[in-house]
């Protein structure tokens, strides 16, 4: 099998994040609300949008990559400074849902509101468990596996 079309990874993360979300910005107090969940979110976001960066800028094209690598002994300055300057850039201008979703250019959520998308992330997360938030356990476990020992 190859890799999944970019397209269909960034949607299926995004979609797979929203329920892990869940559990982190209702343990942070924060409402479902879409400008407090935004807010709640802001490192796993930024976590995202700074992995697909590495990919576009630093490893971009493989050909073109390993010739650099070669001729700059693995240190890529070009690369590297694109990488710093577009990060500034994005990440002081990535100050809503829809420019993370185009940041990511990922399918924006099929729902009339961002409001309603977040509802349908809690429900969602709650079918799955604790482990992805509502009210029991605010997504702990007790530590207490139940696997064999040693492993």
């Amino acid at each position: 099998e190859s890799c999944p079309a970019r397209q269909d990874f960034v949607d299926a993360y995004l979609d797979e994040n929203s329920l892990r979300w869940v559990m982190w910005w209702q343990r942070a107090g924060a409402r479902p609300e879409a400008s407090l969940v935004f807010e709640a979110t802001k490192v796993s976001r930024e976590i995202c949008m700074f992995q697909l960066m590495v990919v576009d800028i630093i490893i971009g094209d493989v050909h073109s990559l390993l010739e650099e690598v070669e001729t700059s002994n693995c240190k890529l300055p070009k690369r590297l400074e694109r990488l710093q300057v577009k990060w500034r850039d994005l990440k002081a201008s990535t100050d809503s849902w829809g420019k993370y979703f185009s940041c990511i250019s990922a399918t924006r959520p099929a729902f009339p509101s961002t409001n309603d998308w977040i509802a349908n992330s809690v429900e969602r997360a709650a079918s799955k468990g604790p482990k992805y938030g509502g009210d029991k356990g605010k997504g702990k476990s007790s530590g207490k596996g139940k696997g064999k020992k040693g492993f």
